[in-house]
């Protein structure tokens, strides 16, 4: 089963789906906010469904759209197990990120309150010193799990959710067609690159999951440039405000409006998604 693209409201996503049904093409519409996808069962009608998918969205009104009784669904062999539906219980890491931002959040007080455990979460409390590339010493003596922590705290509501909209847009995309496991290693691996690159611009005083997102934005903004045969589709619109706000950072436009801004971590996550992304997946084969 492949993703062909997306559709923005779901009237238009069901009165497409009848349309195929009636041309005989067996599909599933799920809804990934902020769109819903489009998916094929059967990739021997991927090139035929694909142009019909252009053709609705370049001529949504045209008549022939309008199909109002579908045929049933072709069987499928029971070998095949359909793609559970958005709202299932398929996106345990991105729920954890979730939840663990939230509460983690609320409970240092946005990192003002229990010292101890931020003493823990931070990714060093040994400032950085001269320009040199160095390792945090925790780090370099197994706290491995600093590269990731300083993500979970947030600064204030706005910075919570904001990345928080972002996290559970792009994670749902990515976790569910990827799995959890690569899922939370593309987490990890962004984090790194993020938390890594604003340490040796600034040093260790940083707190956000930003640079993960940024990281997961690079990640699916390659994939559907390499890998188009994989089905991701982000809307312009979305890739064009992220990017925006990471120009107003870099810039310095929102530290002079008192909004702080870890540039570093976005830059750095985007990279290493980016770098991630432009690897080309293996194309299914259909047995």
């Amino acid at each position: 089963m492949r993703k062909i693209g997306a559709l923005e409201s779901s009237k238009d996503a069901e009165r497409f789906h009848r349309f195929l049904r009636s041309e005989g093409i067996d599909n599933q519409i799920e809804q990934v906010p902020p769109s819903w996808e489009v998916w094929v069962l059967s990739d021997a009608d991927l090139d035929r469904a694909k142009a019909e998918l252009e053709s609705f969205k370049n001529f949504p009104t045209d008549k022939r759209f309008n199909v109002k009784h579908v045929p049933p669904p072709k069987a499928q062999p029971e070998a095949k197990t359909p793609r559970r539906k958005a709202g299932s219980n398929d996106i345990p890491v991105t729920r954890f990120l979730l939840v663990s931002c939230i509460v983690l959040t609320i409970y240092t007080g946005m990192g003002t309150r229990h010292e101890e455990l931020m003493g823990k979460l931070k990714f060093s409390n040994v400032p950085k010193v001269g320009d040199a590339f160095q390792v945090p010493p925790e780090i370099v003596h197994g706290e491995i799990w600093r590269i990731f922590t300083p993500a979970f705290i947030h600064g204030s509501f706005f910075h919570l959710a904001f990345n928080l909209y972002f996290l559970w847009i792009l994670g749902n995309t990515i976790e569910r067609t990827k799995g959890s496991m690569l899922f939370a290693l593309l987490c990890f691996v962004t984090a790194a690159g993020g938390h890594f690159t604003q340490y040796f611009i600034v040093g260790p005083n940083f707190i956000g999951i930003s640079g993960v997102v940024y990281g997961l934005l690079g990640y699916l903004w390659m994939k559907q440039m390499v890998s188009p045969e994989e089905g991701y589709s982000i809307p312009d619109i979305l890739i064009v405000q992220m990017l925006i706000w990471l120009m107003l950072g870099i810039s310095g436009v929102l530290e002079s409006w008192g909004i702080p801004v870890a540039n570093g971590a976005h830059f750095g996550g985007l990279l290493a998604g980016m770098l991630l992304g432009a690897f080309p997946g293996r194309k299914r084969v259909v047995t």
